[in-house]
């Protein structure tokens, strides 16, 4: 009896510390009446539950209507089924991002944190930026001058669960220099303004990313490597869609990606019904692409189990230089497998993995591969001679000055590549060969289904080749 009565003791201790350091904005001055601006309310309750050793800052059904936030250590954010955290229509609620360090992407957030631990955003309620209100539409490429949504830099033991983003004026959630990262259960929705990235992740060490639905109209999920390498990424049982790129890297790629696995992943067309994307594709420019451009390296990554219908291109790799490497640094692209990929619909533009001349993308792995192309590739297509290297240009599939030279796969500057039952499929005529080869050494061709173009072309074309087994 004693032991029963002093075990019900300690569980009531501890619902009453619980319930201590459970704080509900509504009942600290805030109003969810989606006019009144709480920044400063609810600031304040942040504050204090991070003075008394972390807590759970509550926010209940209603439109609590914010400027710039900041989290703190040791607190959570959590918004309830019906909670909107909606941010401010107005550009002096979002004053200028402060770091020790001024290397974070965006200038302006609705939420921030910089050098934080144990913090959270969690529940089923929703975090709106109201990016589509005027006084965010400009007009121009400003991104860094419009509130991102979530900004988190040089954070650790970070959690970003269950919870819908929607409508941010930039980027809607940027996590840069962060460790020990757990995204899961996101709904990010992107399209109430141009720049409208999903999920990035820059420079990021330990991240779990699982169970996301991505709609956006930028980059869905980004990888990038400003000022440290990202590494040690899994991603694993997500839906993607974009106007633009679905999963990314090398937007920024100076520090350089390893470590990286993605699996599980459906690509599929966007249901925004409007239409933001500067790039002029709703079904979206690609599925893949890995980019190595600023002279980082980019190595042992793994991406397996996808599932695309209607991107343009569902694969692109690339090494350029855009000089913005140290005079040590040579942009390397190596050691990376994709398998178990199947994409419908494929655009006129071929997938492609490209080196620059002295500089080979090496050891890449394509193996269980299933594209169908639409085609639409000319004569004119098939007998082009020069394709452009872009080397110094922005990463883009479609800025090689033209379409490819094949409609399946075109590879250039490349060593030790193997495709091992790769599958190419027309869905509609094309002249071009399915697979072209330029510069290619000691590499091989297995189980390789290329359908010939339908002017004489063979179905793998090759040219300046060497020690390529399997031609």
């Amino acid at each position: 009896m004693f032991r029963l009565v002093a075990l019900l003791c300690l569980l009531c201790t501890t619902y009453k510390l619980v319930l201590a350091n459970t704080y509900d904005v509504s009942k600290s001055g805030c109003k969810g009446d989606g006019k009144t601006i709480n920044t400063n309310a609810i600031q304040r309750i942040i504050d204090r539950a991070s003075r008394d050793g972390g807590g759970t800052v509550y926010v209940p059904t209603g439109r609590f209507v914010t400027g710039t936030l900041q989290l703190k250590s040791n607190v959570t954010l959590e918004l309830s089924p019906g909670a909107v955290l909606l941010g401010a229509a107005v550009r002096s609620a979002y004053p200028l991002l402060k770091s020790t360090e001024r290397r974070i992407a965006g200038n302006y957030a609705l939420i921030f944190a910089d050098g934080q631990y144990n913090i959270g955003i969690t529940g089923a309620g929703s975090i709106d930026g109201q990016g589509d209100a005027r006084v965010f539409q400009s007009g121009k490429d400003d991104a860094y001058e419009r509130p991102f949504l979530v900004v988190l830099y040089r954070c650790r033991q970070v959690r970003l669960e269950k919870t819908t983003f929607r409508n941010a004026a930039s980027w809607t959630t940027h996590l840069s220099d962060c460790d020990q990262v757990t995204v899961r259960g996101l709904h990010i929705w992107g399209h109430a303004n141009q720049n409208n990235d999903g999920l990035d992740l820059d420079g990021c060490h330990n991240v779990t990313v699982a169970d996301c639905l991505i709609d956006a109209t930028d980059d869905a999920l980004c990888l990038k490597a400003q000022n440290r390498a990202c590494q040690y990424i899994t991603v694993t049982n997500c839906v993607l869609s974009t106007h633009s790129n679905a999963i990314k890297f090398g937007t920024v790629s100076n520090g350089g990606f390893k470590h990286i696995s993605i699996s599980n992943i459906i690509v599929r067309p966007s249901e925004a019904k409007t239409f933001n994307s500067p790039f002029g594709l709703r079904e979206g420019i690609t599925g893949i692409a890995l980019e190595s451009v600023d002279g980082g390296t980019l190595e042992n990554v793994l991406i397996q189990q996808i599932m695309m219908d209607s991107i343009h291109v569902p694969i692109f790799l690339k090494i350029g230089d855009r000089g913005r490497r140290s005079l040590a640094q040579v942009a390397q692209l190596r050691n990376i497998r994709l398998q178990n990929i199947t994409a419908y619909h494929a655009g006129i533009t071929s997938s492609s993995i490209t080196g620059m001349p002295g500089r080979l993308v090496e050891n890449v792995v394509l193996k269980d591969i299933y594209i169908s192309c639409k085609g639409g590739g000319t004569v004119a297509d098939a007998n082009v001679t020069s394709v452009g290297e872009n080397t110094s240009g922005y990463p883009d599939p479609r800025w090689f000055g033209g379409n490819l030279p094949s409609y399946g796969l075109y590879v250039r500057h490349a060593k030790g590549l193997t495709l091992d039952n790769v599958q190419f499929v027309l869905e509609g005529t094309d002249a071009r060969p399915a697979v072209l080869l330029d510069d290619v050494s000691d590499s091989s061709l297995e189980r390789v289904v290329a359908p010939a173009g339908q002017a004489g072309q063979p179905g793998v074309k090759s040219q300046n080749v060497r020690q390529v087994r399997g031609l």
